[in-house]
């Protein structure tokens, strides 16, 4: 009964809701003391989940581990299939890409949609849903477009059919970001709005949150300053409603991009360098970071900062990216030291070319196309 409450207010608050986090440890308490253990991983799930979402890592990570403890002793596979969701989430957005994927693609290979899509109503999510709009993320920062896409349609497809709304949420929230990521706002365009549909159709808080900012983003590119900035704000206002800590930069790309979009330079910068100074703080790292470093670089050269002060910031992005792997955020980090004039043009179109050409670069993409534009210059 505990149980079947939590994963109710997760539809209706979203994971990040101090209710649901207060429910979900009442029904571990009364699952372990009744000695059920078979209760314990739906229980976790959400647990992890609801961690997940705030950032808190440590928690996290200790819930992911004892999913994994119970995958051992489980004949299930799905607990194991969500032990490797779980570790392969928090390997993402620590900016670990390569462990991410490596556990990403096994979630999404051992997903069988006859055994496992009837789960999502106890667990709340789809878990191949899940397993392929994370992996589509994993792909994208690694470079990998062709796979991305295709893991990201993937998640889409099953998630509609599982026939399970909450899921088809997460998975059209994830691809909006992964549009935003891409840079192709007109297919962002029906996404954004299907969300907010499924949000009003089944009272989804969180997911309407997501759709509020795509639609910010679409907005700033047509020019409609103030209707973005309304957006925007009244999105994060949803997720703070539901618990998020919006300080933390799940959102933070997108709310640079539209503020600077909307000519709010000086707001985009503070949010840019607030964000990022507040992991510094922390001693976390977050797969965003190089791109928070690049915006901070641009908005400062935008703003008339000394060039070098600009420069720096960019810099650090295409090292944090080089550092962790991360090609896609290197390659933005390159253009915009290029594009920026930056000391040292060689030594960065070089670097350039190498990224371009490296194998499992392929697809095209808005920054492919500027990548290899500045590559063909000089």
């Amino acid at each position: 009964m505990q149980t079947r409450y939590s994963f109710a207010l997760i539809l209706a608050r979203g994971y990040a809701a101090p209710e649901v986090r207060a429910a979900l440890a009442r029904a571990l308490a009364v699952a372990r003391a009744a000695g059920r253990t078979s209760a314990l991983f739906p229980i976790l799930f959400g647990q992890f989940a609801a961690h997940f979402v705030r950032a808190e890592w440590r928690i996290a990570e200790l819930l992911a581990s004892q999913i994994l403890e119970l995958a051992h002793g489980s004949s299930e596979s799905a607990v194991r299939l969500s032990a490797d969701l779980s570790a392969g989430c928090l390997h993402l957005s620590r900016g670990r890409l390569s462990e991410a994927h490596a556990l990403l693609e096994a979630a999404a290979n051992a997903y069988d949609a006859e055994a496992h899509a009837p789960l999502a109503r106890t667990l709340g999510q789809d878990l191949g849903a899940a397993a392929h709009a994370y992996l589509a993320l994993a792909c994208w920062g690694l470079g990998w477009y062709d796979q991305a896409r295709e893991a990201s349609l993937a998640s889409v497809a099953l998630a509609r059919r599982a026939e399970h709304p909450h899921s088809l949420g997460l998975a059209l929230s994830l691809r909006l970001f992964f549009l935003f990521l891409l840079r192709e706002p007109h297919a962002a365009e029906a996404v954004a709005a299907e969300i907010a549909l499924l949000s009003e159709d089944h009272q989804f808080l969180h997911w309407r949150g997501d759709a509020l900012i795509g639609q910010a983003w679409l907005a700033a590119l047509a020019g409609r300053a103030d209707e973005s900035v309304a957006l925007l704000e009244n999105g994060m206002a949803l997720f703070e409603s539901g618990g998020v800590d919006t300080s933390l930069p799940y959102h933070q790309p997108e709310q640079v991009e539209i503020y600077r979009l909307a000519g709010r330079t000086e707001t985009a910068l503070t949010s840019a360098a607030g964000a990022a100074d507040a992991l510094l703080a922390r001693g976390e790292t977050w797969w965003v970071l190089p791109e928070l470093f690049r915006l901070r670089g641009l908005l400062l050269a935008e703003t008339g900062a000394p060039p070098e002060q600009a420069h720096a910031w960019m810099q650090r992005a295409q090292e944090a990216a080089a550092a962790g792997g991360h090609h896609s955020f290197e390659l933005r980090a390159l253009c915009t030291l290029l594009g920026a004039g930056a000391p040292d043009p060689d030594r960065n179109r070089a670097r350039l070319r190498a990224l371009i050409a490296r194998r499992g670069a392929t697809g095209c993409t808005a920054d492919l196309e500027e990548a290899r534009l500045h590559a063909a210059r000089g």
